[in-house]
């Protein structure tokens, strides 16, 4: 049981600044994952043709952070990181001034590339800033920043929809988010890097040192399913807001703020149970009712709809803490980045084709198959867990305490 009693004046400066900029990366998300589809609709790009972009930009994603992981590792995690941010700044300002559709997927590739970057580096940079004993704290804290980000950048497409022209207003919140991902590269390129891992032999390589291990890959697979999850259930749920129940553009902003609330608050939460709770009872209780949310959204009307949804965006915030955090920190550090990057690999090949699958459905209307599908993924979910991963974790965490 996790009896951690750190606070946020224990984390180091530039740790608590590290952390606190994650909040500028939830604006960019929170306002790309509503613009960016909607942007696209009103260019006429049609559902089928926003999932192959989608799929696409994510097998890049993929590909990059299978070797960006291990440059991490070796060059230091703000140089990747900051890569990233610069890729993505540059490929947003690209796809907001073009109309041609192999333009979206030049921009959308190149965005991905530099998603690839930063999702591997976005943990692994600041847990590399602060003590061994702060980093569960600082993994929560990230995450709940982040949310709050999100809920402003939800707020750019709803309640500050007018503030924007008239005319396709999703243009100037991706070159909004362009700009404050360019003040993220100058930001956290800046930061210190972590010891360096100085040895290139292929024997000492992260990855295949890694993939050896028989928990590393049920890992793989188990973030190749929760990635597949969340993207078939939330990739494109503004157009499932707006297509199967009927939501203005507005109403659909303020449900994806309500949906960051709901996610920040139960982060802010949970540090407190997991005090008094062990994380795998925690998980347990968690992955079923996330399959009581996906049940529940095949028939719900809009409103019971929204409240599933928000539903399962806590119970996917409460596994990242609960699962994928010990997860990364069962990992030795010098490896962590060639995790990482392994991590977001096998997430993003999930992301890939559920984007595709979706993009299918949301297209054909078959909008209660969607989640009935989602209900059946999340219950092989529950049986990699239980079966697979959770003897590891549980081991480790008897080993951790033998330790102490």
């Amino acid at each position: 049981m996790n009896k951690d009693k750190t606070r946020l004046k224990d984390l180091p400066v530039l740790g608590r600044r590290c952390i606190f900029s994650e909040f500028l990366f939830g604006v960019c998300y929170g306002a790309w994952s509503i613009a960016m589809n909607f942007y696209l609709a009103a260019c006429g790009i049609n559902e089928t043709q926003i999932g192959t972009l989608l799929c696409l930009g994510y097998l890049v994603t993929a590909i990059t952070s299978f070797f960006v992981g291990t440059a991490g590792d070796k060059y230091g995690f703000p140089l990747v990181m900051a890569v990233g941010t610069f890729l993505m700044g540059a490929s947003l300002i690209l796809v907001s001034n073009v109309q041609q559709l192999c333009l979206f997927y030049l921009g959308h590739g190149i965005y991905c590339a530099g998603l690839g970057c930063v999702m591997s580096m976005e943990f692994n940079l600041p847990l590399s800033l602060v003590k061994e004993s702060q980093r569960q704290y600082s993994y929560n804290l990230v995450l709940a920043i982040y949310f709050l980000g999100s809920i402003a950048g939800s707020a750019l497409c709803s309640i500050c929809l007018p503030l924007f022209p008239a005319e396709n207003p999703y243009r100037y919140i991706l070159m909004l988010c362009a700009g404050l991902y360019m003040l993220l590269t100058w930001f956290r390129g800046r930061l210190p890097r972590q010891p360096a891992n100085v040895s290139h032999h292929r024997e000492h390589n992260g990855v295949w040192i890694l993939l050896r291990k028989r928990s590393v890959r049920y890992y793989l697979v188990y973030g190749f399913l929760t990635f597949g999850l969340l993207t078939l259930s939330t990739g494109m749920l503004n157009l499932v807001l707006r297509l199967w129940h009927g939501m203005s553009d507005r109403v659909v902003g303020i449900v994806f703020s309500l949906n960051s609330v709901a996610g920040c608050a139960i982060l802010l939460l949970l540090p407190a149970v997991v005090r008094r709770i062990e994380l795998h009872q925690i998980s347990k209780v968690t992955f079923l009712l996330q399959v009581v949310a996906f049940v529940v959204m095949t028939f719900a009307p809009g409103g019971l709809f929204v409240g599933m949804t928000i539903l399962r965006t806590a119970t996917c915030n409460i596994l990242y803490t609960s699962v994928d955090s010990p997860m990364l920190q069962s990992v030795p550090q010098q490896w962590r980045g060639s995790y990482a990057g392994m991590r977001i690999f096998s997430n993003y090949i999930g992301t890939s084709a559920a984007s595709m699958l979706s993009g299918w459905l949301i297209g054909l209307k078959a909008f209660q198959s969607l989640f009935i599908l989602c209900a059946v993924v999340a219950c092989v979910q529950i049986l990699i867990y239980q079966f697979l991963c959770s003897p590891f974790l549980r081991r480790q965490s008897i080993d951790d305490l033998n330790e102490n």
